[in-house]
């Protein structure tokens, strides 16, 4: 490295113009940088200025007659790139070597072909259901293929609500907004029998946490996905309900009504053994569960309808009395969805019953 030395005071230079110095002109890095044009970027190449020619040196010695040079790139993947769609090394960047057979298919697609993707990209953007807003509810409605209506109401302290009114053939669900924001949900069933509407009070406050925010959720990332899941399962077993007489949420409660009874029965059973003296209740229950007919449940965890479950992980622990209500939340359950379906045309006898007597 030089060490800086001391310089002579030269004349004085004002009033002379850039390319009258005989300064050098500092050394340019371009990417084409080329063996042939090496000696217009040198110190010690010619001193008069670009200016003076109104144009730069690379288009001097490029454009100007000069031979063109071999490119060489300060980035390996440019020039791969550059090989790749056979361009040579010199400045001649026409299409002629370039192989664009590959973009000719683009265009070719048959009617088949559009009409398969078109349903691919529907089918991409229908499994977004959208955020937790007003507009969102009501394309969620129209999706399920329920009705819906919008109400306004305003509260003795003078705050205007919105409230939407889902109707279908047997249920309402009515969801009170404030600004896009869920304060409350309600589920009821009109025309359906007792043993119905006693578990409806549950499945409203599963569609109310499915819609409501958590401490650490915003209205901007609030989505409908797991409300969405409950209500077309409501949905489903609405739109089949539509026969005189046939109530679908009714028929399911009578399947849980049954196997309820069959589930206290059998833990009766497991009370009297004597191997199972002092066991507290909560580890007869889950023995039953596991080693028996399951447990019923209607309306629980997270899930709207009757399921029935049958494992639990860590079933021979027992856990503390302080930590039972942690344990039903957190621990995994696997459980059987039971629900019903639309009748195939081949089958000729109605498989629906509704009745509460399927065991006596």
């Amino acid at each position: 490295m030089a060490t800086p030395t001391q310089m002579k005071h030269a004349a004085s230079q004002q009033g002379r113009t850039p390319s009258q110095l005989a300064a050098a002109t500092p050394p340019v890095s371009t990417p084409f940088s080329a063996s042939q044009t090496h000696a217009a970027f040198s110190p010690r190449g010619p001193r008069s200025s670009p200016q003076q020619f109104k144009k730069s040196p690379a288009t001097s010695t490029t454009l100007m007659g000069h031979p063109n040079g071999a490119l060489n790139f300060d980035s390996p993947s440019a020039a791969a790139a550059m090989g790749a769609l056979g361009i040579s090394g010199g400045l001649d960047i026409g299409l002629d070597h370039v192989g664009v057979g590959g973009f000719g298919g683009l265009g070719g697609m048959g009617e088949d072909d559009k009409i398969k993707r078109l349903d691919s990209v529907i089918d991409i953007l229908g499994k977004a259901k959208g955020r937790v807003s007003e507009a969102g509810l009501e394309r969620l409605t129209l999706r399920t293929g329920l009705t819906s209506i919008w109400d306004e109401h305003r509260s003795p302290d003078g705050r205007k609500t919105k409230m939407l009114v889902i109707a279908g053939q047997a249920l309402t669900v009515d969801i009170v907004l404030n600004n896009n924001v869920v304060e409350n949900v309600s589920l009821t069933f009109p025309e359906s029998a007792p043993i119905v509407t006693r578990h409806k009070d549950q499945a409203a406050k599963i569609l109310l946490e499915d819609l409501q925010l958590r401490p650490d959720q915003s209205p901007l990332t609030k989505t409908l996905d797991k409300f969405s899941e409950n209500l077309e399962r409501l949905a489903n077993l609405d739109k089949l309900s539509v026969i005189p007489g046939l109530d679908c949420q009714e028929a399911l409660a009578g399947i849980f009504e049954c196997l309820e009874r069959l589930f206290r029965w059998e833990l009766s059973k497991l009370q009297e053994d004597a191997a199972m003296g002092g066991k507290p209740a909560r580890f007869l229950q889950t023995t039953v569960m596991c080693m028996k007919s399951g447990r019923p449940m209607m309306h629980a965890r997270d899930m709207v309808g009757l399921s029935v479950e049958y494992w639990t992980e860590r079933r021979h622990v027992i856990p503390k009395t302080e930590t039972v209500r942690y344990c039903e939340k957190q621990e995994k359950v696997w459980s059987i969805l039971i629900g019903c379906k639309a009748l195939d045309d081949g089958e000729l006898f109605p498989p629906v019953r509704v009745s509460e007597s399927w065991i006596s």
